[in-house]
């Protein structure tokens, strides 16, 4: 005869809430969630912000939103490599492709057009309509 679990009373956990200026933008929101609401609120104010506090911006919103795995080695090279770029034109192109892979429409490896006759570097037309519209801010 099987024995049978006992049943535990557990109390039913309140929904973790993500506040941002005080309205709550998300419930029980998954790691991409927090990084993609904490980076859209970036962009009103990158054209006024200098390198050093975009890339605080980017080093905070990524911890906060990966705070239980910062140990984890690709969240360890993400950071490094938001801490080595020295040019505002780099970090808006990483803070656009974060906000992209947060928004699950992160660009295929690989996928390109290359112009016939140019330079052999394939370019990615998702990517590069992103940057232009994010260096006119």
């Amino acid at each position: 005869m099987k024995k049978k679990k006992p049943k535990l009373n557990k109390r039913p956990q309140e929904p973790t809430k993500l506040r941002i200026d005080g309205n709550t933008v998300a419930r029980n929101p998954k790691e991409k969630e927090i990084l993609c609401h904490c980076l859209i609120h970036l962009i009103p104010q990158l054209k006024y912000m200098s390198i050093e506090a975009i890339q605080q911006w980017l080093l905070d919103s990524v911890t906060l939103a990966y705070e239980r795995q910062l140990h984890h080695y690709r969240i360890q090279r993400m950071i490094v490599s938001i801490q080595k770029i020295t040019e505002r034109e780099n970090i808006i192109r990483k803070a656009c492709d974060l906000m992209l892979s947060s928004e699950g429409m992160g660009t295929l490896h690989g996928f390109g057009l290359k112009v016939p006759g140019k330079a052999k570097v394939r370019v990615n037309p998702e990517r590069m309509s992103v940057y232009e519209a994010m260096k006119q801010i």
